[in-house]
């Protein structure tokens, strides 16, 4: 079962590496930008649903509702000591 766990983990990893961006896409492993290169995180592809699961575990009930009916979100969200980070979901 995927939890907040694991975007917390990939979170962390992408802030030590001084990744740019987050590449989450089902079907494949996950992928951190870093210096415009995209590098795989991990060896797991990541399973129908799981990249959903693991977006929704950072979001507000109401931000989760807005992209359940717009089928797109652009939003930010804090992650603890982490820091602060850009969100933009498409189904």
């Amino acid at each position: 079962m995927t939890t907040n766990k694991d975007i917390l983990s990939i979170l962390e990893e992408a802030v030590l590496a001084g990744a740019s961006d987050v590449h989450l896409v089902p079907g494949r492993q996950a992928f951190l930008r870093v210096d415009g290169e995209l590098r795989r995180y991990g060896s797991r592809k990541l399973e129908p649903g799981q990249v959903e699961k693991m977006v929704f575990s950072m979001l507000s009930r109401q931000l989760v509702d807005r992209f359940l009916r717009e089928d797109e979100l652009d939003t930010s969200v804090a992650q603890g000591d982490l820091g602060r980070f850009r969100i933009n979901v498409l189904r």
